[in-house]
């Protein structure tokens, strides 16, 4: 083989390499755009879950507590969970809106980062509503409904921490398809 058909082979090996390479690099990319719309669809369904099944959970709670709180509280009560909802709904459709197919990756990971802190922001607000809400509900009720709430708010802690920590790892994945892009 003399040096001329060598360097024709060797060309003719380096296009190959380089169109695989970029058949892999659109390989990647499919993954990770499939990844961070599949994160974005669990998102999507649990805002959605929360803000349809919030505000049906503080009505049914306040009915059947009527008889054992005044209604202010109860009013308070069904607002708190109305207002949940009404973030949660305002989340839903944030995340709806991040358009992978459209947008860039770095565009998704800061909506992805926005809407992040919107929930972190609600959680907030919704802690300073809860706490003065709970502790009203703790003094006006008896010792069988206080034995209640705290057994209702330890369980309400435990499965909020484990839908937060979820929530937070679809929003991580969203996030770090960007790392993955550099």
């Amino acid at each position: 083989m003399d040096p001329e058909e060598m360097k024709e082979k060797w060309n003719e090996i380096n296009s190959r390499l380089e169109n695989i390479e970029a058949v892999n690099s659109r390989i990647l990319e499919h993954i990770k755009l499939d990844k961070v719309k599949s994160a974005q669809e669990r998102l999507a369904l649990q805002y959605k879950r929360f803000c349809t099944i919030l505000p049906i959970l503080g009505i049914c709670a306040s009915f059947n507590a009527m008889r054992f709180f005044p209604t202010g509280i109860l009013i308070a009560f069904i607002a708190f969970f109305c207002i949940a909802a009404a973030i949660d709904y305002y989340l839903w459709q944030g995340i709806k809106s991040i358009d992978t197919a459209t947008m860039g990756v770095a565009e998704v990971a800061a909506k992805a980062r926005l809407y992040r802190r919107r929930h972190h922001q609600a959680q907030i607000l919704l802690a300073a509503i809860v706490i003065p809400l709970l502790t009203a509900l703790f003094i006006y009720a008896n010792d069988y409904s206080r034995i209640g709430i705290i057994i209702g708010g330890v369980i309400g802690i435990a499965l909020g921490l484990v839908v937060y920590f979820n929530v937070m790892r679809n929003y991580k994945t969203m996030i770090s398809a960007e790392a993955d892009d550099i």
